[in-house]
Order: C-alpha cells, then structure tokens, then sequence
C-alpha cells in the first residue's frame, strides 16, 4: 500500500474516531457547544503556529472575506447541523449521508464554475435516498415513530459545507499564495465570529463552564478529539491529496463512515444490524457511482 493512501486511511481513522467524541460531547453539553469549543482551540493552535512557520499573510479582502464567510457556513452553522444530527443518528450515520456531499459539491460547482457534472452521477440519488429511507424505517421499528429529523439536520449541514467547500475554493483562486493551514486559520475565524454573535445575542454557549465541569481526563478526551478530528486529519488528508492520484484518494472516503460505525458497535458492543449493513450497501454504490 503506498503512502498516500496510508495518509488518506489514516486521515479517516483519526476522523471518525474523534467523531464519536463530538457526538457524545454534543448529546451532555450541545452540539453548539462542542462546535465553538472545535473551532476555538483550532484557532488557538493555529495562531501560536503558523507566525513560527512564517505562514501568516496579508490577503486580498475579497479572499479574506470568503474564508471568513466560508467559516461561518461550514464549521459554524453547518457544523451545528451535522452535529445535532450525530447527536441523534450517530456519527456513522451521519457520515454516509455526508457521501452525497460530492453530489452537491458538483452541482453547485457546474452552476458557479461552469465545471462539467458528468449526468450518469445522478444516479447515486436513488441509492443516497434508500440510505434515508433505511434510517428511518430502522428507527421506526425500534423506536416507534420516523427519524427525519437527524436526517433532515445531516443533509443541511452538507449542504452548508458544500457551500463553504465552494467558497474557499474561490478565495484559493484569488490569492494562488495561501496555504491550506492559513486559510483554515482564517476560516475558525469566521467561526468563531458566528459563535461569538450566538453567545452574546440569542444565547450563552457558556464554553469555559462546560470544559470546567468535566473531569480532567474528559478534558484531555475532547482536546485530543478537537486536534485529531480537526489538524490531524485535515493535516494527513491534504498530503495525501498533494502525492496521490485524486480519484482514488477520494474513494478511500468511503472508509470514514465504516470505520464510525465499526467503532460505534464495538464501544456499544453490539453487531451491526441488518438494517445497518443494508444502508452501508446502498451507500457503498451511491458513492462509487458520485465518484467513479
């Protein structure tokens, strides 16, 4: 196995480990709350490395002001969304409904980018909808009524990261010279700006008191979560994009969701259920038929 593909795996492990964390901080404190704790201790990191790596530039405020932007979309409304819905579906269900994330991804891109959409894609919906009806139809069985309210939260997130995905592509385009670790400074920084306007005008997020009321080794759980699912994993997945063939890098994606929910049912130890297989199945096609 070549190294790009090492870094690729190993970028989804960290990822969908550190998923399960977010989605159990989300269910004690609030996905709002694990979100600006993510965004603010990446910020923090950030900010004391890259003046050491000589990274930190001024941009042209059109790009500054997409990557803020882009910020704000993705990792703060969108982010709320996706976790409220690992909060309630968990964080590997949640993650296979992420694959339809290149299905919008290029929609959007064909109507802004004019970038070609290849139409046989398409037809990763039938079985991207047959993931949404699984879900629900298992949670009707076991829990006595349908579960379109984690899905429909899942599918919005999405739909914001694709547009902050979008974004900063844009603001790539208008300043070739930014890195990857910079424009994701500035990203926690649009972030933090929507979590800062939250707490202040509609409610506390009360950050500190959270992390205060934790135990000091659920501390060091949820910072090595942040760093891991956040720097770590973005860290292994851009070298992998940088030395390996893209599409295939792109496939290993579908590792993530497996490995969250191998992981769920080990931590529950409980087997994976038929309706679970039959959803990863029917993502599995989806995903192969969005990205072949």
């Amino acid at each position: 196995m070549n190294t790009p593909i090492l870094y690729a795996l190993a970028s989804n492990i960290f990822f969908s480990a550190a998923s399960l964390v977010f989605a159990e901080f989300s269910r004690k404190h609030s996905s709002m709350w694990m979100n600006a704790f993510k965004a603010s201790l990446g910020f923090s990191v950030l900010l004391l490395v890259l003046p050491f790596l000589g990274q930190l530039h001024a941009l042209p405020s059109v790009a500054l002001a997409c990557l803020m932007l882009s910020g704000l979309l993705g990792l703060c409304i969108g982010d709320v969304f996706l976790f409220n819905a690992y909060r309630v579906i968990g964080a590997g269900r949640t993650l296979m409904l992420f694959g339809i994330h290149p299905l919008i991804l290029g929609t959007m891109a064909y109507f802004l980018f004019g970038q070609a959409v290849d139409t046989h894609r398409f037809l990763g919906i039938f079985f991207f909808v047959a993931c949404l009806l699984i879900f629900s139809f298992e949670a009707r069985k076991s829990k006595g009524h349908w579960e379109w309210n984690g899905l429909i939260w899942a599918l919005v997130g999405v739909l914001f990261d694709c547009s902050g995905v979008l974004l900063t592509r844009f603001a790539f385009d208008q300043s070739p010279g930014i890195t990857s670790l910079e424009a994701n400074f500035y990203r926690f920084s649009g972030a933090l700006i929507g979590f800062l306007f939250v707490s202040w005008f509609v409610r506390p997020i009360r950050l500190f008191e959270g992390f205060r009321s934790e135990t000091p080794k659920r501390r060091g759980l949820v910072i090595i979560a942040s760093v891991c699912g956040t720097l770590v994993s973005l860290a292994l997945y851009l070298a992998a994009i940088q030395q390996g063939h893209l599409a295939t890098i792109s496939g290993i994606a579908i590792t993530a969701p497996l490995f969250a929910t191998l992981l769920e049912c080990a931590i529950a130890k409980k087997w994976p259920s038929g309706y679970l297989w039959a959803a990863l199945v029917s993502f599995t096609i989806g995903f192969w038929i969005v990205v072949g």
